[in-house]
């Protein structure tokens, strides 16, 4: 069953035309990324954090621009990213964030992925999750494109916050999707 999942998911991405697909063993031709993320291993992670109110790390990749292939009227972006976040407070406050964005130059922005906590008094969390983003995007043949990935975290007094992400796949095709968005939690638990 697991594979016949597999097998869908690569059919759906099939079916339309791939316009560009990034796996992440190192930074994509064009990109800017700040120090906090790194390529290794076919991923992009970045990690940061902040404690008893350290300065605030904020981790920052950009896309060059990507123009629209005339003719196409919607593009599909699938995401497919891991994250880990933890944070503590006694006094003062922390928080994390993640968020996955694509603009249309000029234009709307869509998100693709995001993910915020932050910690009251004297209170904690930690959690992981899994994520595979589809999202549809309506554009115009020539329109420019790009893409934004931010995290952060920040704290003060006695607090700590951090975030650690893993982006292992984009894909972006030509066409609208056949999948809708699932956590692979759902996914994988409809086959057990």
């Amino acid at each position: 069953m697991k594979y016949l999942l597999c097998l869908l998911l690569i059919a759906a991405i099939s079916s339309a035309e791939v316009l560009w697909s990034w796996d992440f063993d190192v930074i994509p031709n064009g990109w800017e990324a700040n120090q906090y993320w790194d390529f290794a291993d076919t991923v992009a992670h970045s990690y940061v954090q902040s404690s008893s109110g350290s300065e605030s790390q904020t981790s920052e990749m950009y896309s060059d621009t990507l123009t629209i292939p005339p003719d196409v009227c919607m593009i599909t972006a699938y995401l497919y990213s891991e994250h880990n976040y933890d944070g503590w407070y006694s006094t003062g406050e922390s928080s994390c964030s993640l968020w996955a964005r694509l603009g249309i130059a000029g234009g709307s922005m869509h998100t693709l992925e995001f993910e915020s906590h932050s910690w009251g008094f004297d209170s904690s969390a930690a959690g992981t999750g899994i994520m595979s983003a589809v999202v549809e995007v309506p554009v115009n043949g020539g329109d420019n494109i790009y893409l934004t990935f931010v995290s952060h975290a920040g704290s003060s007094y006695s607090a700590s916050a951090m975030m650690d992400w893993t982006i292992s796949a984009l894909t972006i095709t030509s066409g609208s999707a056949t999948l809708l968005r699932h956590s692979w939690a759902e996914i994988k638990n409809s086959f057990q």
